[in-house]
């Protein structure tokens, strides 16, 4: 048997059109659930966590399998967890829900209708609830927990939780496989990104904003704590006396490796530049942008480009978003063609890229996408004028 988490529907919460998910009636299965598959692929059991999900709340963490003992018997579970910041045991045969535990902070997140105009701030946000590896020690499971809010309307996002994360906090939660219990929390600063961590009768975490930490397993108290040279939303691997802490929201990402006794010095990164916006050559210039509505925030907003055979162009990229971009054209039909041009992946609100190429030789339609999004997509139109 294999177990999987399944991520959230879509449109959320809805469309101008289509208000509060109306377009897609029903529970829409088999999103935000708890899938057990047999070998030959076979559904063995199901169970959907939040039927009909307004707000984006995956249940995606990788499933623990365990053993758990329930009224003097042992059972083999497994437990589950996801974005809207839930843990879960069901019994691992049928699907049977075990035992449900609730982490971090809500607030209307079992709302099924926003009122037309009105706005609704809602936690767990689109990034919170849990969003990275839970760890398993000795009958308890350890929970990262992330409490970033975000703001909804009936047709779409007011505000996203990535806007956000600077003033949002974190915990790490420690549950009892038995009974569900919640054992102890720990409440961290910054959004807890890091995944849990055990090792020996510690586990480890690390927080948006760089710090790296270490908690008792029994107690939950704090014993250890160290700054990383930039952001972390990646867990930390623990080798032998090794950490390898992933260090990737700065301007110079880097893998720091901390070692008892070690006496190493992390250097100071070399100052990035940001991509701006430069005074197009003679030649032709093209803009293209992601506009930050509701329903478009991963759409580019326009679908096609238009440009003659053998031109220079410079395509001015702007990104009104919260979420990364960029813009991307290949030489040929699909995305498995060479590269033609390539911006800078940019995160906005208000930011501005450009790249500047030689249109080909041959008309045709030359297919372009978001690297991050690749949904987001369409086509440079290449024609005699």
């Amino acid at each position: 048997m294999t177990y999987w988490g399944t991520g959230n529907p879509a449109p959320f919460p809805g469309t101008a059109q289509y208000p509060n998910g109306s377009s897609r009636p029903g529970p829409n299965l088999y999103t935000d659930s708890e899938l057990a598959l047999t070998a030959s692929g076979k559904l063995a059991w199901y169970q959907q966590v939040k039927p009909h999900d307004l707000f984006d709340a995956d249940f995606e963490a990788s499933p623990i399998l365990t053993t758990a003992t329930l009224n003097g018997a042992q059972r083999q579970v497994v437990i589950g967890s996801g974005k809207g910041g839930y843990v879960i045991a069901f019994d691992a045969q049928t699907g049977e829900q075990v035992w449900k535990t609730a982490v971090g902070k809500r607030q209307n997140d079992q709302t099924q209708h926003i009122p037309a105009g009105q706005t609704i701030t809602v936690y767990p946000g689109d990034v919170g609830g849990v969003e990275t590896p839970m760890a398993l020690a000795n009958g308890v499971v350890y929970v990262p927990v992330v409490n970033a809010p975000a703001k909804y309307m009936a047709t779409g996002h007011v505000t996203y939780a990535t806007s956000n994360l600077s003033s949002s906090s974190g915990e790490l939660d420690a549950i009892a496989v038995n009974t569900g219990k919640l054992l102890w929390t720990s409440t961290l600063k910054a959004p807890d990104f890091g995944g849990a961590t055990v090792a020996g009768d510690l586990v480890f975490t690390s927080t948006y904003t760089g710090q790296v930490l270490a908690f008792n397993r029994t107690s939950g108290q704090q014993v250890w704590s160290w700054r990383a040279p930039d952001g972390i939303n990646s867990p930390v691997t623990a080798v032998g006396n090794t950490l390898l802490i992933p260090a990737g929201l700065g301007s110079v990402p880097m893998l720091v490796a901390l070692r008892l006794g070690a006496r190493g010095t992390i250097p100071t990164p070399a100052a990035s530049t940001t991509p701006t916006a430069t005074a197009a050559p003679t030649g032709l210039t093209l803009r293209i942008s992601s506009p930050d509505q509701s329903q478009n925030d991963t759409s580019f907003s326009t679908s096609t480009l238009s440009a003659p055979p053998g031109t220079r162009v410079t395509l001015l990229y702007t990104n009104d978003t919260p979420l990364p971009h960029d813009w991307h054209p290949f030489d040929g039909s699909s995305g498995s063609a060479p590269t033609l041009a390539q911006t800078a992946i940019i995160t906005g609100p208000h930011a501005t890229t450009s790249v500047t190429f030689t249109t080909p030789s041959q008309p045709g339609k030359y297919y372009f996408q978001c690297d991050v999004h690749p949904f987001m997509n369409g086509y440079l139109i290449v024609k005699t004028p």
